[in-house]
């Protein structure tokens, strides 16, 4: 049994989940169940002690979507004592005794966000806004720090705010949105790294303000209908179903070979390459 555990805004969930529903059904050396626990208001003692709890659960290993604190580190060192391997998801918890890293390179991933804001608003005068979940997700402050710092190279001119909308939900980030186009009306570009970008979009349109570039993550069902409706400019995405394919492969040849660590690291490979998706190559 692989328990997949992720404190994630659930659109994101649904997403990770049906790329993990395709990935099993290639064909794998053994049967996998998987046990899910998604939520988007987790606490972090909850968390922690749900993590404390999948010994007695007997799970064989977990797939974990989690921010890079200290507890959740110490949460995965008791796992990994206890015989269960943690492989981490999207975004990595460095100071652990985890497995592998399973998902993209977020810093490329800020930095082509750079690279397409900087040509989309070649000639256009605004700023840009930087909106995270501000959750001490690791990923999300790999994508925003590489976006700032290569953004500063192509187009120093060009200001950056950083806006933090926890859990990255729909109401709050609109009312946190619509709050920074009150205090700065300079604002015409969005690199949204941690949700809520139909939040944002209501914000634009409330306050009748257009937005010349809008770059995001991850091509959900949503993103998907706002690429149609060229609400979006570009949504960066990787393959989620490779992602976990390898991230189950890994779990299960840790159980089934003698070398675990070495292996479990080669079988993660590279980090998953990001396709840039636009209203023009939108996949079926």
């Amino acid at each position: 049994m692989i328990d997949l555990v992720m404190w994630t805004p659930l659109r994101f969930s649904a997403v990770v989940q049906h790329s993990l529903e395709r990935s099993l059904v290639e064909r794998t050396p053994h049967a996998i169940r998987v046990r899910s626990r998604c939520l988007e208001h987790w606490t972090l003692p909850a968390l922690v002690a749900w993590l404390d709890r999948l010994p007695k659960r007997k799970s064989q290993g977990v797939i974990l979507k989690a921010p890079d604190l200290p507890q959740i580190s110490a949460a995965i060192e008791r796992l990994s004592a206890a015989g269960i391997p943690v492989v981490t998801l999207v975004t990595d918890i460095t100071d652990s005794s985890r497995l592998a890293y399973v998902g993209s390179d977020n810093e490329s991933a800020g930095e082509t966000a750079a690279h397409l804001v900087h040509g989309w608003m070649q000639g256009v005068k605004g700023k840009v806004a930087v909106v995270t979940s501000g959750e001490w997700f690791n990923g999300e402050e790999q994508r925003a720090n590489a976006f700032c710092s290569q953004l500063a190279c192509l187009t120093p001119q060009r200001e950056v705010t950083t806006l933090e909308c926890p859990n990255g939900l729909d109401a709050e980030t609109y009312q946190r949105f619509s709050a920074l186009l009150d205090a700065d009306s300079d604002i015409n570009a969005v690199y949204s790294v941690g949700g809520g970008n139909a939040g944002i979009l209501s914000a634009f349109d409330y306050k009748r303000k257009a937005c010349a570039c809008f770059i995001t993550h991850d091509l959900g069902e949503e993103h998907r209908a706002l690429l149609s409706q060229r609400r979006l400019s570009a949504v960066l995405h990787h393959d989620l179903v490779e992602d976990m394919r390898r991230a189950c492969n890994i779990l299960l040849h840790y159980h089934y070979s003698d070398r675990r660590r070495g292996d479990a690291q080669a079988l993660a490979g590279g980090a998953s390459p990001i396709q840039v998706i636009t209203p023009y190559n939108l996949p079926r």
